[in-house]
């Protein structure tokens, strides 16, 4: 790793943490880096050749072929490269789209694609999807293996939902991969900064692939707050367990990097597939759970599907806009259509501008896929219809004041769109004496009030805004001039980890990533509650429900629910560390943030204590102790363990 160490930049006061601001754009594929943690059943061994060297959609084509026993030849790569074109999902890896569920999917779009943690999984579903008895007559051309353009027509055939892509038979397809297979992180921070990006949305987690990503927030949280790019969490909760889906937004609100950095923000992913009920009252208690848990400071963001305008009449079934964002902070707005000018953005912005919530408008539109286009006349300027489309979607989300506008996501996104982001004067955050429009004015309102300094979202310079500009520079301890210079400016664009409650913090950071002793021994509680620990099967330690709990050493969950214990109570079997070879069972605990047969880091929050009572229990603690369970007083040698390793870890 090569990235850069964190420059000093000026320490904006943490009165409030704003909601973005400014251009950004969507890593939904973020690259996996050393200590980035395994997802559910991911197999450690290496897998086959022919699925472990795809760099290619050509290489996913073989691979393919050679799991369905068809033939590899050159009509049926050219015919599943085409195939890939049209859908696009060679990025995400996922080359056709299916929606087949894996362990360790997350789902990619409201339609219910699936992004696979590797190329193992995504021939699986694929080839699993093929033969599920719906597409025989596209398994009966790839059989004949000579004929690209009968394969074409079958999938078109088919209810795959491709169409016919016979017109791009023969076209090349070498689609950029910019965020799974980026080598180092510095190229990633680097390329924002070109594009002009204040911040970034980073998914981190899901109710179907826990929280992943603690490698790659330890090398890109500090390169990009070093570059003043604020970076927003995404989560996407299933809501069918809401302790289950709080606890794990809890756990990507509170990691801390070793340096010291935390995420500014978490989007919440609220937009339902396609044809699922609205989610209520789930989705309202998500929000009023997760509010709770991390204060009235931390900035939450609720990203919603784009409305239905005129309203669909009774008995359709209308989302419930302003019960799901009343516990947000600001609306992200995601666009999937097309439409000349994103001229369906305006009423649905309308639409949801009475819930005065700061609206940030995402562009989720993909480009339809067309025959490559002719080389323009000399002198001429060529088609770019991914820079029209970004210069459409930037003046429709100015003209109906959205206070900041996004993409979604990198992985899809050409150069054209990052150099096209880069290049429009919209949402640029410009300051004095440069001229200022209506609407940036707008934007700087938006963050003042973000920020804790609040002033009325007029479009106007009034008095009201110079007092909360001059009370953030008296704050911030800069010249108080009631203007947004350069100075005023950075200090604003400047990341701060924003506040969230005492408690919270002192509970989930004991240090960051886990409580670490020598030679690389864990505990299993933050070390404020390893005292007083009472000797049974295993040793009890009194502590708050929702108090998060530390895999003691690296290995794999090999079970959840003892009886006794509670319906969730984790064992980790232990492959390396101090504890390796032993097995360690965590009682009264859950709801849990990773499956049965997830492989977990030393020091990786693996659950929380449970709320209440949960087994036979008089109220929250944990029970920790070497599984199999024992007779009364076998904990002692639990208990003796933890205080070898307690005193080296602050106690």
């Amino acid at each position: 790793m090569t990235t850069s160490p964190p420059q000093p930049n000026p320490v904006p006061p943490a009165v409030k943490g704003p909601v973005p601001a400014g251009k950004g754009m969507w890593i939904w594929a973020p690259p996996r880096l050393p200590g980035s943690l395994p997802t559910a059943n991911q197999p450690s061994a290496t897998p086959q050749q022919s699925v472990a060297s795809i760099h290619s959609p050509s290489d996913f084509a073989r691979a393919l072929l050679a799991a369905l026993g068809d033939p590899n030849t050159g009509p049926n790569v050219e015919a599943i490269d085409a195939w890939q074109a049209a859908e696009g999902g060679f990025v995400h890896l996922n080359p056709l789209n299916t929606t087949q569920a894996e362990p360790g999917a997350t789902i990619w779009n409201s339609l219910g694609v699936r992004t696979y943690p590797d190329w193992k999984t995504a021939v699986k579903a694929t080839t699993q999807t093929l033969r599920n008895g719906l597409y025989p007559g596209i398994l009966a051309a790839l059989k004949t293996g000579n004929n690209a353009l009968a394969v074409a027509h079958a999938v078109g055939a088919s209810p795959w939902g491709t169409g016919n892509f016979s017109s791009v038979l023969g076209h090349t397809y070498a689609p950029v991969v910019n965020g799974t297979d980026l080598p180092a992180v510095d190229a990633l921070v680097a390329k924002a900064q070109s594009a002009g990006l204040d911040y970034v949305v980073v998914l981190l987690g899901s109710t179907d692939a826990s929280f992943t990503q603690q490698g790659f927030l330890d090398a890109f949280l500090p390169a990009a707050h070093a570059a003043n790019i604020r970076v927003y969490g995404a989560d996407i909760p299933g809501l069918a367990d809401l302790n289950a889906d709080i606890a794990r937004a809890v756990s990507e609100v509170t990691y801390t990097t070793s340096d010291q950095d935390r995420i500014d923000g978490l989007v919440a992913d609220l937009d339902p597939p396609a044809g699922a009920t609205p989610p209520l009252p789930a989705a309202q208690d998500y929000g009023t759970g997760l509010r709770t848990a991390v204060g009235p400071n931390f900035p939450l963001v609720a990203a919603v599907p784009v409305p239905s305008v005129p309203a669909p009449p009774p008995p359709a079934s209308v989302y419930p806009y302003q019960r799901v964002v009343s516990s947000f902070d600001a609306v992200a707005v995601v666009d999937a259509s097309s439409s000349p000018g994103s001229q369906d953005l305006g009423p649905a912005m309308a639409a949801l501008a009475p819930f005065g919530k700061p609206l940030i408008a995402v562009d989720q539109a993909s480009l339809p896929l067309t025959p490559p286009p002719p080389t323009p006349a000399p002198g001429s300027t060529p088609a770019d219809p991914a820079r029209d489309q970004v210069l459409a979607f930037m003046k429709a989300a100015e003209d109906t004041q959205a206070s900041s506008a996004s993409f979604w996501s990198w992985e899809t996104a050409s150069q054209s769109v990052f150099d096209a982001v880069q290049s429009v004067p919209q949402f640029s955050l410009p300051a004095a004496p440069a001229p200022i429009s209506p609407n940036a004015v707008r934007d700087w309102q938006t963050l003042l009030a973000g920020l804790g300094f609040a002033a009325p979202i007029s479009g106007q310079w009034d008095r009201p805004t110079v007092a909360a500009i001059k009370a953030y520079q008296q704050i911030a301890a800069i010249p108080a001039t009631g203007v947004v210079d350069d100075t005023t400016r950075t200090t604003m664009l400047t990341p701060f980890a924003p506040p969230l409650p005492p408690a919270l913090l002192a509970s989930s950071l004991a240090v960051p990533g886990g409580v670490v002793g020598p030679g690389g021994a864990a505990a299993p509680l933050p070390i404020q509650y390893l005292k007083g620990g009472s000797v049974d099967q295993g040793v009890d330690y009194a502590a708050p429900g929702g108090t998060p709990l530390f895999a003691m050493g690296s290995g794999t969950i090999i079970q959840e629910g003892i009886s006794g214990f509670g319906p969730n109570a984790p064992v980790l079997q232990i492959t390396s560390g101090p504890l390796a070879g032993r097995t360690v069972y965590y009682g009264h605990a859950g709801p849990d943030l990773v499956p049965v047969g997830a492989h977990v880091v030393q020091g990786q929050q693996i659950s929380i204590v449970g709320y209440g009572i949960v087994g036979v229990s008089t109220g929250p603690h944990l029970e920790i102790g070497f599984a199999p369970l024992g007779r009364l007083g076998a904990g002692q040698s639990m208990l003796d363990y933890i205080n070898s390793i307690v005193p080296s870890i602050g106690r």
